[in-house]
């Protein structure tokens, strides 16, 4: 019964048309979930590095020479899938979007005192080194209607869908004696 309800759902859903107007109400009515705190789109590079200090120096110094390649032309991306262990590392480093808070320490006032673009110096954590890329930089506010088009449309199409099922349930009941064990 449970793939029945989602296959009808998934037909229903189908047929729905959705306006502008619908969505621009939507829209002006859920203001504040299109609303976003400042944010930073950032990459990193990142050698872990334990506490021991031999160790530390040659990562560091590791770190040095990455910096010294970026400087130098070197695509930052390149050397993140080469030589990052970070997580995203595979794409070509990429951390995502990041608000105020989200990284620790020296991470999270480099992601916002950097301009779009500008690569960090070499930045040592407990963890290990760090090198950051800012990508790109949002000033808080509102996304507008464009950016959220595509989130609303779908989300207004599966409440049309599932309200339309729940009269098709109805209708089924009073016309038989159905019994649902959902």
């Amino acid at each position: 019964a449970r793939t029945m309800a989602v296959r009808k759902t998934a037909d229903l859903e189908k047929g729905i048309a959705i306006s502008e107007s619908d969505v621009a109400q939507y829209y002006q009515d859920n203001k504040d979930k299109f609303t976003h705190a400042e944010r930073s789109r950032c990459s990193q590079i990142f050698l872990p590095a334990s506490n021991e200090r031999a160790e530390r120096d040659k990562l560091k110094a590791q770190a040095e020479q990455l910096k010294d390649e970026i400087n130098n032309g070197a695509d930052f991306a390149d050397l993140a899938i080469e030589h990052s262990k970070a997580p995203g590392a595979e794409d070509g480093g990429i951390i995502g979007w990041v608000q105020r808070g989200d990284l620790v320490g020296k991470l999270d006032e480099t992601a916002f005192s950097l301009a779009e673009g500008e690569v960090s110096d070499v930045i040592e954590s407990d963890q290990g080194f760090h090198i950051i890329k800012v990508e790109k930089k949002e000033a808080a506010g509102e996304a507008t209607l464009d950016e959220v088009r595509k989130d609303i449309e779908p989300e207004l199409r599966r409440a049309a869908a599932a309200e339309k099922f729940k009269k098709w349930m109805e209708d089924l009941r009073k016309r038989s004696k159905v019994q649902v064990f959902i």
